[in-house]
């Protein structure tokens, strides 16, 4: 009988193993994974481990950023808890996952410390003031969101585009053994114009009269942009045009005294599309399109067309001059979103199109530190789809799909030299930046 004991718990045994078994090959894969932690402040350091030889380490943080390499960094903007998980590849066929929950935060002391601030903004600059019942406090701020901090009772923040930012301050007392945070709802305005305008037009055939209106009358100077590369002046104008088409006409109007800043002048810039003739170029099936990529503040650009021998010209909305070819470059000296468009008409000049797009040049994507260490900051005012990292042979070391606003890519694994990063926004911009790996 003892026997028959053993031998009903070895096959009870087998049965568990045989039904239980993929299930656990199932949560585990083929290969076991694992990773260690360290959390100080808003920064966790990772570190992964498996029993297999591993060919990549894929890091999501939780919070829409990505990461590779067996040991990564990622400094967090917010405080919460975070889903952790990392992915291991082994071979084509065998690849391993494990999650973890993490907190980020600070353990503030629970001390008599106070801390409370005051601003004012004049424009796009924001200046603070720290409070507290400690005079010999330190103070350090952030805007949540940014990776950027700052240190000191008083401060000033810049701050791009209007919106609503949560902007904390933590105060450590001398001892450095109590920590305070006060943390307010800021809303920034960056426009401090306050001018409206709009205009109104009629169409003859080819000519187009127009009229502008503003809040601020004839103590204003009215410009006008055709559409075709050509410009006029004056609150009211009449334009003939050479060919038939659509055009998108704009209206800018400035004027000084319409500004909450004294020493700014507003300017507002309204567009609308015009019909010129019997649109019969505009409806042929003729197609044209252009893709540019913006190195610094220089853009490059290429034409396509439905058909050769196509006549390319181009033109931007700060430049009078029109150059043709079917790919150029246009510089320009100062940071900002333009209009670049292109006017395609085909071989027997029958048809014709014009591509407008506005395109961010020079600050939209931020790369830092430069030279870098361990880890480079990508960050732009739109979402970030796509990046990759190149070597000076023009091999990709480390790419991602972040599709966020600000990544922080671990370059510890690569060697040290120099390095490009091309980042794709949302909108298509795709930028390249250079930085150096040390």
């Amino acid at each position: 009988m003892k026997f028959i004991n053993v031998h009903l718990r070895n096959i009870s045994f087998s049965l568990f193993a045989l039904f239980f078994a993929p299930l656990m090959v199932y949560t585990q894969e083929c290969a076991r994974v694992d990773f260690q932690f360290e959390i100080k402040e808003n920064i966790a350091t990772f570190s992964g481990n498996s029993d297999s030889d591993v060919l990549s380490w894929r890091w999501d943080f939780g919070d829409n950023t990505y990461g590779s390499g067996q040991k990564v960094r990622r400094q967090y903007n917010s405080r919460g808890d975070y889903q952790v998980c990392l992915e291991i590849k082994v071979s084509e066929v065998c690849s391993a996952t494990v999650c973890k929950k993490i907190t980020i935060g600070m353990n503030e002391s629970n001390c008599n410390l106070k801390v409370d601030f005051d601003y004012k903004t004049d424009g796009k600059i924001t200046y603070f003031r720290a409070l507290s019942n400690d005079e010999k406090a330190n103070y350090q701020w952030y805007v949540t969101g940014s990776n950027i901090q700052y240190k000191g009772s008083e401060i000033r923040i810049p701050f791009d585009k209007s919106g609503t930012y949560e902007v904390c301050v933590i105060a450590v007392n001398s001892t450095e053994k109590c920590k305070a945070r006060a943390c307010k709802q800021i809303k920034i305005n960056t426009d401090p114009c306050i001018l409206e305008a709009d205009f109104e037009f009629a169409v003859d055939r080819n000519i187009v009269k127009l009229s502008a209106k503003s809040t601020a009358g004839t103590n204003a100077k009215y410009t006008w942009t055709m559409g075709d590369g050509n410009r006029s002046d004056g609150q009211q104008t009449k334009y003939e045009y050479k060919n038939r088409g659509v055009y998108e006409v704009c209206l800018t109007v400035t004027a000084g005294q319409l500004s909450t800043t004294a020493d700014q002048s507003c300017t507002k810039t309204i567009c609308k599309r015009v019909s010129i003739g019997d649109n019969k170029a505009v409806e042929c099936d003729f197609k044209a399109d252009f893709a540019y990529t913006v190195t610094g503040n220089i853009v490059t650009l290429k034409g396509r067309s439905s058909e050769q021998n196509t006549t390319f010209q181009w033109y931007s909305q700060i430049s009078r001059a029109n150059i043709s070819g079917q790919e150029n470059r246009m510089q320009f000296d100062q940071a900002g979103v333009y209009e670049i468009c292109l006017i395609a008409v085909n071989s027997d000049q029958t048809c014709k199109v014009r591509i407008c797009k506005r395109i961010p040049i020079g600050s939209s994507v931020r790369v830092y530190p430069n030279p870098a260490t361990d880890v480079i900051n990508v960050s732009s005012d739109q979402n970030i789809s796509e990046y990759s990292i190149y070597n000076q042979a023009n091999e990709i070391k480390l790419s991602g799909s972040p599709n966020t606003n600000h990544i922080s890519v671990d370059i510890s694994s690569i060697l040290t030299g120099m390095y490009h990063i091309q980042t794709t926004l949302e909108d298509g911009t795709s930028s390249t930046y250079r930085f150096y790996k040390l």
